[in-house]
């Protein structure tokens, strides 16, 4: 007596659990598809079917609402793949059409399982039964679960095909969002290119003609010139494609750039560059200098003195960096209209730092040009 009771209880138990499982499948399963592969989401439907069809078969599941449920589940499964397996080769338009039909699907779905939930049909399946335990299948009875089935089909398909559309358009407008950034960054770099590029050959012009004409005169000094010429173009060449560099690199850059001008002009040629020690990391345009040195050196010429004068100061206030360039040339009239390397250097900043940035061009008491742009660190703070 105790072993059949135990048996029962058993019997009962599985038949209680698998139950719920099948119940709360399909919401189980929605809520974890982030978290679980569609793999293993698949292996748990099959087992809770292979389950309930054994329980059936072997008697051990006799009531019919336990039996709908297996069955429900069974069309569910195969209604499902069927389904969702050829909305992703169909076109966009038809799968917009799809979506609306879906959604009023999921809604109408919706409202009919609450309304079978309290329906005297279902009340009746459940109670009416034999003085032996089981249970009677009324007339109709098959129609009702094959209702019950296109219906928990309904929900789950459009339940499964929201949630992926919704992860799919989430993951278009992020991938969206990394091509136009990227496309943005390919297009600044090619930009900036381009305007190395109209730097470079115009300098390269000048400075193979100064070392054409020393070569006859001073080996020394076109050996000079020829190394500061390599050390300029290593710079400007610009290999790992950074758009940013140091304080010092830059000035770097800069005095070995007017290097190569002092040997063309010996001593007309007074030129100094500072900078204070804090500034040492902060980063700047790369070749933001060159273009406007090279017209200090154009422009510059004082005729009373007989030289170019050009002095070059960086220093740091508060998050802002001033960067000066000074020269002993006549002074910007009123009216004056940039050339290229003043509209080469806006455009640079205004690539790198638009919107924050300011370039003046100032005429007293000196000749001067003068750029702030927000600090940035090697260290990123």
């Amino acid at each position: 007596m105790n072993n059949g009771l135990s048996m029962s209880y058993y019997i009962g138990g599985v038949r209680f659990l698998i139950t719920t499982a099948i119940i709360a499948y399909p919401f189980i399963s929605f809520i974890l598809h982030k978290f679980i592969s569609n793999k293993w989401i698949n292996r748990v439907s099959f087992i809770l079917i292979l389950l309930g069809g054994i329980m059936i078969f072997t008697g051990k599941f006799n009531d019919p609402v336990s039996i709908k449920l297996i069955v429900s589940l069974f069309f569910s499964y195969l209604l499902f793949h069927l389904i969702t397996d050829q909305l992703y080769r169909i076109s966009k338009e038809w799968r917009i059409i799809l979506e609306a039909l879906l959604t009023c699907g999921l809604i109408m779905g919706t409202l009919t399982v609450v309304a079978l939930a309290g329906n005297f049909r279902i009340t009746k399946l459940i109670t009416e039964k034999f003085p032996d335990g089981s249970f009677s299948f009324i007339p109709g009875y098959y129609d009702d679960m094959l209702e019950t089935s296109v219906i928990f089909s309904c929900i789950l398909i459009a339940s499964k095909y929201f949630y992926t559309y919704l992860q799919e358009k989430a993951e278009y407008k992020k991938q969206r969002k990394i091509k136009e950034t990227l496309l943005e960054k390919e297009l600044i770099q090619a930009q900036l290119e381009a305007l190395h590029a109209k730097i470079n050959p115009h300098f390269l012009y000048n400075s193979l003609n100064t070392i054409a004409g020393l070569a006859l005169i001073d080996g020394e000094k076109t050996r000079q010139m020829a190394l500061a010429l390599s050390r300029f173009f290593r710079y400007s060449i610009n290999k790992e494609q950074t758009n940013l560099t140091s304080v010092i690199e830059e000035t770097e850059m800069i005095n070995t750039y007017l290097d190569i001008e002092k040997i063309r002009f010996g001593n007309q040629l007074d030129y100094k560059i500072k900078y204070d020690p804090e500034c040492e990391k902060e980063l700047i345009p790369r070749m933001l200098l060159q273009p406007l040195v090279e017209n200090c050196i154009k422009y510059g010429w004082n005729e009373q003195a007989n030289s170019i004068r050009i002095r070059i100061d960086i220093r740091k206030e508060s998050d802002r960096l001033i960067i000066s360039i000074k020269d002993s040339g006549t002074p910007f009239k009123s009216g004056f209209i940039p050339g290229y390397g003043l509209q080469s250097t806006y455009d640079k900043l205004e690539l790198l730092f638009p919107n924050h940035h300011d370039l003046s061009i100032i005429s007293h008491p000196e000749k001067e040009v003068r750029i702030m742009i927000k600090a940035i660190s090697q260290s990123g703070s």
